[in-house]
């Protein structure tokens, strides 16, 4: 049996794991065969990111009445769980792809794209959580979205990147 709150004090394991990820994604990055690709690499990541990101938001917003949950919240409350879906539907796992990657043994330039846009994109999931995330509280909470709610988020994005 699994105690209560047990999830809180072992949060430290999740930060762990997250950057051995980071630093196994990291180490599989070499920056002299990807100079030539970045402008490639970055088109791919923003195509991705927001393409999937609008999408996915639009359609969950679209069919919010027939989520069953979701039918009797207000529109501001569908449209920050459709943000929030849509933002989760953007992340990719830089451990599947390394490990796929190395079970496969595989090695050139689309293995290196393909590992450097997952790479890429996963730092701005990051970010655009951390928007998307502030956005959604003051949708929900029906709060000003002024001059405080703008300096709050760019503390909130800074806080991130540390």
């Amino acid at each position: 049996m699994v105690p209560t709150g047990i999830h809180l004090k072992l949060g430290f394991i999740n930060d762990i794991s997250l950057a051995f990820i980071a630093f196994a994604a990291g180490s599989e990055l070499y920056l002299k065969e990807l100079r030539s690709r970045i402008k490639q690499i970055t088109w791919i990541t923003f195509g991705q990111l927001i393409i999937t990101f609008c999408m996915s938001s639009a359609i969950v917003y679209f069919l919010a009445n027939r989520i069953p949950f979701m039918e009797s919240v207000s529109v501001s409350t569908k449209l920050a769980i459709a943000l929030l879906t849509g933002t989760i539907f953007v992340a990719r796992s830089p451990s599947s792809a390394i490990a796929v990657i190395n079970e496969m043994r595989a090695k050139g330039p689309f293995t290196s794209t393909a590992l450097s846009v997952t790479v890429l994109k996963d730092v701005l999931v990051i970010i655009l959580f951390t928007i998307v995330f502030a956005l959604s509280k003051s949708l929900i909470n029906n709060g000003e979205m002024g001059g405080f709610f703008i300096l709050t988020l760019i503390i909130e994005l800074l806080v991130s990147l540390v």
